[in-house]
């Protein structure tokens, strides 16, 4: 079997959503229960290999869904890339990580960033009211180090 690319994913309490994508197209693929661990670690964009998956039709959208032998397994990490972005939203943020939406090449993408790193690079405190005072600031053009979704470096654009 060929790998795949991860797309993106979406978590819930006991079950998670995530897209795989190749050159033929993309699948939705549930994991329920114990199967979501299978996906720690693993980040949109890596290459990964599923095994034992039943198929599910539901409205005639065809989707997988995991059983007892479900495996998953990452190929290969999404490529570390240098990018110019334009912060233009935040979705979620709390003292640990900040989900924003940013843009690139006129497509908007959803990110993932440390929020030390964010408010470093902001000028802001962790503390009170940081989303608000981050909000502020935006659209924030950048230069970023990206590995997937997830932002590792980032600096004021020049």
């Amino acid at each position: 079997m060929k790998p795949i690319q991860l797309k993106r994913k979406w978590m819930k309490k006991d079950k998670l959503d995530f897209e795989l994508e190749d050159d033929t197209g993309s699948i939705r693929i549930s994991l329920w229960g114990e199967g979501t661990r299978h996906l720690e670690g693993i980040s949109v964009g890596d290459v990964i290999r599923v095994n034992n998956l039943k198929t599910s039709r539901f409205r005639d959208t065809v989707s997988l869904n995991s059983t007892d032998l479900t495996r998953t397994t990452k190929v290969q990490s999404a490529a570390v890339q240098n990018v110019v972005l334009t912060i233009i939203g935040i979705i979620k943020s709390d003292r640990i990580s900040t989900e924003l939406e940013g843009e690139i090449n006129n497509q908007v993408k959803m990110f993932v960033v440390a929020s030390p790193l964010l408010a470093e690079r902001f000028g802001l405190s962790l503390e009170d009211d940081f989303e608000p005072k981050l909000l502020e600031r935006i659209p924030f053009p950048a230069e970023a180090e990206i590995q997937g979704n997830e932002i590792r470096k980032l600096k004021a654009a020049a």
